[in-house]
């Protein structure tokens, strides 16, 4: 019996649902580790440190009606898989970091987000 995996998603900014290409998020936990001299020469513990929640989209750049990426502040960004939308995962108070844009032969031109959220909830 094969696994089922889930497949493309849906995102939503604000309860809007926005077309993209690629969403990528990262949470560093902050743990850092603690060294320090002794006989053994070996770390003995670590620090708690503070969680920093980053997320990288990929969006077509429409020729009329583009999303203000720029503009956004404190937003909310919900994406959830198309088969599965009870699953879903949420960013709170995201904000932009930089906007960039990128063009390919016989592609076409996207726009390249780096956020920021101050918290993340995954789903139950």
């Amino acid at each position: 019996m094969s696994i089922e995996y889930d497949g493309e998603i849906v995102c939503e900014i604000n309860g809007v649902e926005i077309d993209i290409v690629s969403f990528d998020d990262t949470v560093k936990t902050g743990k850092k580790i603690v060294k320090t001299m002794n006989r053994k020469g070996k770390p003995k513990g670590s620090v708690k440190g503070i969680q920093d929640v980053t997320m990288k989209i990929t969006a077509p750049a429409p020729a009329i009606g583009e999303f203000s990426w720029r503009t956004m502040v404190d937003a909310r960004i919900v994406i959830y898989p198309v088969d599965n939308p009870s699953k879903r995962t949420t960013f709170f108070d995201c904000n932009v970091d930089n906007v960039g844009s990128k063009y390919q032969l016989e592609n076409e031109m996207v726009r390249d987000i780096s956020l920021y959220a101050l918290d993340k909830v995954d789903p139950q």
